[in-house]
């Protein structure tokens, strides 16, 4: 009695044991989930009004927060400032529209005046054409960055009409390559326009600066002093362009759309930071750099001092005083000498007041190494005797200097609105696979350069495909693609749509009966499909399937491969059946018995069982006892009829019911619970009904 009892008792507890620590277990996961979505290392921002109002104006408990009603854009810059729990904060735009600054001249924080950033953050719209900050009524810039921090701004507009004294947009003063800890500004698929700064009529860049897929244009740097109507990179700057226009800007002073001046020191410093001597270094590549003006030197690039590498571009149709596309300045005594490095890039088109007005596309003032990588063409609009006002410091391989530039053959520009403006080559052009293809992704950096730079192999062009196209490359920034309208080497034709059934396919092939696309005169088309012996496919001269092509169709008994009746297929391609006939002859006064339509040529549905049939019921029907290959239908055990024409295409995979339809077979539940709980509730009955019969037999 003693003895089961004590086995009961331990049963129960063993049972408790169980129970409570599979509680704790599930408690302790469940406090673990909860612990990790409470962490969260992004915040995401949405702005929901396009008016603009300072976070002070708003609920400050709720503003920019899931359930908070109101949030502007400088609100949410405020908010992510003061953030320091999380590793990234993204601000978002709820609607389309233009979010205009309005909140007068500030200094020193976002809650007024131009939008200070001071965190890492990333500022996402929903595409150029549908979010734009506009400027107009601030006074100010529209952004200022500082410290050691990331900062992306993507898919918008910035446009601003207001005369500022430095950066017309944005001033950039995140730590560059010169800093211990490094950050960086970057710019992807954002427009600038409009935008006026004493000093960079876009952009005055004093960090580190990455540009991609982005358009500058129609900005203005006011005064003469360190000019870049779109950028001026100052002192200790490290600038990179990729895959990016500089359209139309101007300058009062230097460089039309680029000054790179370590002269230019950030606002408040008045020496350069001792021991280091100041330097300023720009990587443009994939880029466009196009109709810029100059009123001083540099229609397109003015450099002073520094370092520049410039590969797959094209710098075109610039003007200035001196150096139409690019001016390279004498070195200064005690500074760092400049050098330029080239490589499959276009200087051409470019004009100088100077001399005769086709001169100076490049000028070198003094002093300057450049080097050149090879395969580049360097050229004015008409005159080759006055191109290029420079030596190189290496031997140019692959080099076309002082080309004519009718010999490049550009094309209009192309804005689709989607990427960045670019040219094309015309056809003819010797730009066109000019490149071989052992140098066609040769990148040119310095090293205290390359970690803010992208695309480093030049393996994309401007528009993003994949460079090459064909065996070798094209010079400048876009290679050559089929739908360009330009016929390029291995192409047939290009008509510059995407249209199959027109005289050119979008593979820039002429049209084939075979390629897959029904041009004018083909019945059909089936490409590698198109067959003579296939049933009902196209047939290899993309005429349609017919009576009389030697293949049974849809709707056929049969075709002998003629159009005639009487020889056992009709010229319907209908079945003739067996019969006699009679005649009389003249002269010999006798009858003869002659065939009415006899076909003794074998087949399946003659009603003949032949070699290799095991029936024939005369028709091509499936289900009826012979198959359409005259083959017996067996049964199989349960009523239905087995076909192997038809069982053969049922996956052996699949787990078949019972009519062999191939069906799969669902798995049943899961009975480990309930054989457990029965267990346990069969041992306790048994326990307890041993327990009554030990106490029933003590009394």
């Amino acid at each position: 009695m003693k003895y089961i009892l004590s086995r009961f008792f331990l049963l129960v507890f063993f049972i408790l044991i169980v129970v409570v620590a599979l509680e704790t277990q599930t408690n302790a996961q469940l406090r673990f989930v909860e612990t990790q979505t409470n962490f969260q290392p992004t915040v995401a921002y949405e702005v929901n009004t396009r008016d603009d109002i300072a976070l002070a104006d708003l609920d400050q408990g709720f503003s920019c927060f899931d359930s908070g009603p109101t949030c502007s854009l400088r609100a949410a810059i405020e908010r992510a400032n003061a953030d320091t729990s999380s590793n990234s904060i993204t601000i978002t735009f709820k609607n389309n529209g233009v979010h205009t600054l309005r909140l007068g001249i500030g200094s020193g924080g976002a809650e007024v005046g131009d939008l200070d950033i001071t965190r890492n953050l990333t500022i996402h719209g929903n595409g150029p054409q549908n979010t734009i900050i506009e400027g107009s009524q601030l006074h100010d810039r529209l952004f200022e960055m500082s410290g050691n921090i990331d900062v992306t701004i993507e898919n918008l507009t910035l446009r601003n009409d207001s005369e500022v004294a430095i950066g017309g947009c944005i001033l950039n003063r995140i730590s560059g390559y010169r800093s211990t800890n490094p950050g960086k500004l970057t710019l992807r698929n954002v427009v600038i326009t409009g935008c006026q700064g004493g000093a960079g009529g876009a952009i005055a860049n004093y960090g580190a600066l990455v540009i991609e897929s982005s358009t500058l244009k129609f900005n203005h740097s006011v005064g003469t002093a360190f000019g870049g109507g779109a950028i001026l990179n100052g002192a200790n700057a490290a600038l990179t362009i990729i895959r990016s226009s500089l359209l139309s800007n101007t300058s009062d002073g230097k460089g039309g759309a680029l000054s790179l001046d370590p002269r230019a020191l950030p606002p408040g410093v008045t020496t350069p930071q001792p021991p280091r001597t100041p330097i300023t270094s720009l990587i443009l590549s994939n880029s466009t750099i196009h109709g810029n003006r100059a009123q001083g030197d540099g229609g397109g690039l003015f450099q002073f001092e520094g370092v520049s590498h410039l590969s797959y571009s094209a710098i075109t149709g610039n003007n200035a005083q001196r150096g139409g596309g690019v001016y390279i300045e004498t070195t200064p005594t005690g500074g760092l000498s400049p050098q330029m490095r080239l490589h499959a890039t276009i200087i051409a088109e470019n004009s100088a007041q100077t001399g005769s007005i086709d001169c100076e596309g490049l000028r070198n003032g003094g002093g300057t190494s450049i080097l050149t990588f090879g395969y580049n063409l360097l050229g004015t609009m008409s005159n080759t005797a006055c191109a290029i006002d420079t030596t190189f410091a290496s031997t140019p391989s692959g080099d076309v200097i002082g080309t004519n530039a009718t010999q490049i053959r550009f094309a209009s520009f192309i804005d689709n609105g989607t990427i960045p403006p670019f040219r094309l080559l015309s056809p003819g052009s010797n730009a066109i696979d000019a490149v071989p293809q052992s140098e066609c992704r040769r990148f040119i950096s310095s090293p205290q350069h390359t970690p803010f730079s992208r695309n480093q192999t030049n393996s994309e062009d401007q528009r993003m495909a994949t460079r090459p196209v064909g065996n070798n490359c094209d010079i400048g920034p876009v290679e050559g693609f089929c739908g360009d309208t330009v016929t390029q080497p291995g192409e047939a034709c290009d008509d510059g749509n995407s249209i199959n059934t027109d005289l050119c396919t979008n593979a820039c092939a002429a049209p084939r009966c075979g390629d897959g696309f029904t041009q004018a005169g083909e019945a059909c088309e089936m490409g590698a499909m198109n067959s003579n012996t296939t049933p009902n496919a196209c047939r290899v001269d993309c005429s349609a399937p017919r009576c009389g092509d030697n293949v049974i169709d849809n709707g056929e008994e049969c075709d002998d491969g003629n159009a005639l009746s009487g020889d056992g297929c009709s010229s319907l391609c209908k079945t003739e059946t067996a019969g006699t006939g009679s005649g009389s002859g003249t002269g010999g006064g006798g009858s003869v018995n002659g065939g009415g339509g006899n076909n003794n040529a074998p087949r399946c549905g003659d009603r003949r069982v032949d070699n290799g049939e095991q029936c024939d019921d005369g028709n091509l029907v499936n289900g009826d006892g012979c198959s359409r290959r005259c083959q017996n239908e067996s049964e199989n055990g349960t009523g239905d009829i087995s076909d192997p024409d038809l069982d053969r295409d049922i996956d052996p995979t699949l787990a078949a019911d019972e009519g062999g339809c191939g069906c799969h077979t669902s798995a049943g539940h899961n009975t480990a619970p309930l054989f457990v709980s029965f267990f346990m509730l069969s041992t306790t009955i048994l326990c307890l009904r041993r327990y009554a019969v030990m106490k029933r037999r003590k009394k």
